[in-house]
């Protein structure tokens, strides 16, 4: 029933937007229309080395429509409505959850008023509310899970302010989070704090702090910078953080996880005449002491982004991650207008503690490329190779594959 209310109101606001846009311009409610979309089919191959499940293979496809107007001319106000569907048309749907007995592919079948939220502008401050996107940095601890068919949205209240020279602060506060899938979404008390400042063109130092209701408290420093060595483009990153319980419930008498550990993320990479080399360290650490019943998460973030494509130690978040986890990768790869991107990345997983700490390495493969003669058209190959370690239970060679054509028309 919810599904049906969103979606017709999706269809709702776009069908007004549009008449309103073929009205005289005596009617001034809708102004300086603009349409987008997205057209998204992709193949997944999942084999996750169970012996219960089936290989899974699974075609996708992701529709987008977009629009957004001004509201009462120049008053400051604007709309954005989103809705997307995803949907396999039953030619391949070998896959978990549309079919019991196969491999996970996290993209069933749905329908979803994605984005639907207000703008007013003043000056160099942005005010938003209602259902939208939040992407934070690099995502990693919040974001959209762009990755994903139906991505991850937010009911929430959003400010963003630009009066202060070279900083820009990012606050908001979440009621709801809807899920990649379904069975993901639900209430939550969400504090967003985010403030970027510029020191210079070529470093930035931010500070943050995300509080998740009944989950965690997390405050720390990120610095970003580049610089440049005759034809080599280096860029760098340095980041700590600190997670702690959680000062905010979402209901009363609510229990919540103890949690007391630390991230820290390091990362260098070159750019030398395209050629791409790079490595990179992440700890997302233990529990502190046995009362503990957490390491340190990122439950909100774009999880596919990290810790290796195959998403095998993805579930390592959602069950406390107790002991940890070090990533050490390395990469090497090309990059032109004319090429596009080809990239390879391999990751060394283990545990911070534990008596087997070995969790395996990955390999993961990407080319993508924007197709010259079809504007908005770009074509993905992507694939990724787990092999498990010494850790036992939980982890098991997998082996994913992906082919994508992704089609983006009209703009926001």
């Amino acid at each position: 029933m919810k599904k049906t209310v969103y979606s017709g109101a999706a269809l709702a606001v776009l069908a007004t937007i549009g008449a309103t846009s073929n009205l005289s311009a005596a009617t001034d409610i809708l102004s300086n229309v603009k349409a987008n979309g997205e057209i998204r089919t992709r193949y997944e191959f999942v084999d996750d080395g169970k012996s219960a499940t089936k290989d899974a293979k699974a075609l996708t496809n992701r529709l987008v429509v977009g629009a957004r107007a001004d509201i009462l001319g120049d008053s400051g106000f604007s709309g954005y409505a989103e809705l997307m569907n995803v949907s396999n048309g039953s030619l391949i749907d070998d896959y978990a959850p549309q079919q019991k007995g196969y491999a996970v592919v996290a993209d069933p079948v749905n329908t979803r008023l994605t984005q639907a939220y207000i703008d007013y502008k003043a000056g160099n401050t942005l005010i938003r509310a209602g259902r939208q996107m939040i992407n934070i940095d690099d995502q990693r601890f919040v974001g959209a899970v762009g990755w994903r068919q139906m991505p991850q949205t937010f009911e929430a209240y959003t400010l963003v302010n630009k009066d202060i020279k070279d900083l820009t602060f990012t606050g908001a506060y979440v009621t709801q989070r809807l899920g990649i899938v379904d069975g993901l979404s639900g209430k939550t008390k969400t504090v967003v704090l985010n403030g970027a400042y510029k020191i210079n063109d070529s470093m930035k130092l931010t500070g943050y702090g995300y509080m998740i209701g009944n989950l965690s408290d997390t405050f720390g420093l990120r610095f970003t910078g580049k610089t440049a060595i005759d034809s080599a483009k280096i860029n760098y990153t340095l980041e700590y953080a600190k997670q702690d319980d959680a000062s905010l419930k979402v209901n009363s008498g609510d229990v919540k996880q103890k949690v007391d550990a630390d991230f820290i993320h390091a990362a260098a990479s070159v750019n030398y005449n395209g050629f791409i080399f790079g490595a990179g360290y992440e700890l997302l650490g233990k529990t502190k002491n046995s009362a503990d019943n957490h390491g340190f998460t990122t439950p909100l973030a774009t999880l596919h982004k990290f810790n290796g494509w195959s998403d095998v130690l993805l579930g390592r978040m959602a069950t406390g991650n107790k002991n940890g986890l070090e990533d050490v990768c390395v990469k090497v790869g090309y990059k032109t207008k004319e090429f596009g991107k080809a990239l390879a990345i391999y990751h060394k997983f283990d545990a911070e503690t534990g008596a087997n700490s070995d969790l395996g390495d990955e390999i993961d493969l990407l080319y993508v490329t924007k197709v010259p003669s079809i504007a908005g058209l770009s074509v993905m190959a992507k694939a990724a190779f787990y092999d498990a370690g010494d850790a036992g239970a939980g982890y098991n060679d997998t082996t994913k594959y992906w082919l994508m054509l992704d089609y983006k028309f009209g703009s926001k």
